[in-house]
């Protein structure tokens, strides 16, 4: 993580209170990201938040429009880059910045359409 992002709570929703703001750190993966809010951290699923295209550390799409049932707007968009340990048929073993390109060769689920 280079630097993390911030969200502002619109509406109550569970525990968080509007006018609140969280952190956003890590991108897990099929739209779960890991979060800082009162002292400790989880994670939320990002497809009821506003402005969140940005979130998944490797490109910026719009995949979608924001949800009508939004509870947070995502203010500034983390920045990270995302690392893949990878083995060749050979063995040799190293390390891949897992870019938008890294994707499009590789064509797993977390990647932008």
């Amino acid at each position: 993580m280079t630097r993390p992002g911030v969200a502002r709570v619109l509406r109550n929703k569970d525990d968080f209170k509007e006018g609140e703001r969280f952190l956003i750190y890590t991108y897990e993966g099929e739209g779960v990201v890991k979060i800082w809010y009162q002292g400790q951290m989880s994670e939320i699923d990002t497809l009821t938040l506003c402005n969140a295209q940005c979130i998944n550390g490797i490109e910026c799409y719009r995949w979608m429009e924001d949800p009508p049932d939004c509870w947070a707007i995502v203010e500034k968009h983390p920045e990270s880059s995302w690392w893949v340990r990878v083995k060749g048929a050979n063995g040799a073993e190293g390390w891949c910045l897992n870019d938008y390109a890294f994707c499009e060769v590789h064509g797993y689920d977390a990647c932008p359409p």
